[in-house]
């Protein structure tokens, strides 16, 4: 009997290995998919991308999913819940500003509306702000005033991917941080091509529009509306297209080849600790959302939270939150 039970024992064991083995590949033909889908068009073939870049987003996803659960949550966002979590205080100004993102909220409501759900989970982002203001302190038994304080405000709330379990959450932002990685990548080189591509369209016109002006001499002395409105005689195009052609030229040099481009892409891939970062916040903060020190008993509120940044993009700080459905739903009036 002890044999039997140590042998499903073992069964059971190598089962779930092999559904985490398969989830965990699923994923990665998951991320594989969305990464080619961002970069295939500007730099190579499908087949040749998911070759080079298997490895690559396997590594990336084991950073971003290392980096998500680093995020706090899931925390009850309602305006019941307001003044129970110093977190909520310090995020929202009052209540009716958290029933005001819910019912705003489009994401949210078309999730609702698509799915029977009672809960969605959902990642919390805001922009956190510091600014100077001046006040009173209170040291010791003496009353200091005009005193330079840090008051702390979040502004520019989002929910971003809400589902209906927050595994689904954690999926969907591990497939949006992968795509905020290579992104940039992709649009530098085709911001650069486009650019190239505008030059050649007005290059060609200007060539069609000396070559009229050639082979017509009586509309020599004619000017157009467009050389009448700028005052230009039109006998400057010759010089205009040899700037053009040179900042072609120029556009060309600086533009990096599609082998170029797919390094880069598996370099951000190989080292996304290098583009996106996670960073702990930790601040105590009294009623009115200034700072205290740590020593100071005047502090109503200590906050513990944690900002995300993509390098050069934005930075906002993030949590993990739960929305009841009737919180979300507007009342009919």
């Amino acid at each position: 009997m002890k044999i039997l039970k140590k042998f499903l024992s073992r069964t059971e064991r190598a089962g779930e290995a092999r559904k985490q083995e398969l989830q965990k590949e699923s994923t990665l033909i998951q991320a594989m998919d969305r990464v080619v889908t961002t970069i295939a068009p500007a730099i190579c073939s499908l087949r040749e991308c998911r070759r080079q870049l298997r490895s690559p987003v396997e590594n990336a996803l084991v950073y971003l999913q290392n980096t998500i659960d680093t995020i706090p949550g899931p925390l009850p966002l309602s305006p019941q819940a307001w003044d129970q979590h110093p977190l909520l205080q310090a995020l929202f100004t009052d209540a009716g500003e958290i029933r005001t993102l819910l019912w705003a909220d489009r994401r949210l409501r078309s999730f609702f509306t698509r799915h029977p759900a009672s809960q969605a989970c959902a990642l919390l982002t805001a922009t956190r702000r510091e600014r100077t203001i001046f006040g009173t302190a209170v040291e010791g038994e003496i009353v200091r005033r005009d005193v330079a304080q840090t008051a702390v405000d979040f502004r520019d709330h989002r929910l971003l991917d809400p589902a209906a379990t927050l595994a689904e959450t954690r999926h969907e932002l591990q497939m949006r941080a992968l795509t905020a990685l290579v992104t940039p990548v992709v649009e530098r080189a085709l911001r650069m091509r486009s650019l190239q591509d505008e030059l050649r369209e007005q290059q060609r016109i200007l060539s069609v529009q000396l070559k009229i002006r050639r082979t017509r001499p009586d509309l020599c002395g004619r000017q157009s509306p467009e050389e009448a409105e700028n005052g230009s005689s039109g006998n400057g195009t010759p010089r205009i297209l040899e700037d053009i052609d040179r900042e072609i030229r120029e556009l060309s040099a600086a533009t990096s080849p599609p082998e170029e481009v797919m390094r880069q892409v598996a370099e951000v891939l190989t080292t996304p600790q290098a583009a996106l970062t996670v960073t702990p916040v930790a601040m105590r903060l009294n009623w009115m959302g200034v700072k205290q020190c740590r020593s100071s008993s005047d502090c109503d509120l200590d906050v513990r939270l944690i900002e995300v940044e993509l390098k050069d993009h934005w930075r906002r700080t993030a949590v993990f939150v739960s929305i009841d459905r009737d919180d979300a739903s507007r009342p009919l009036i």
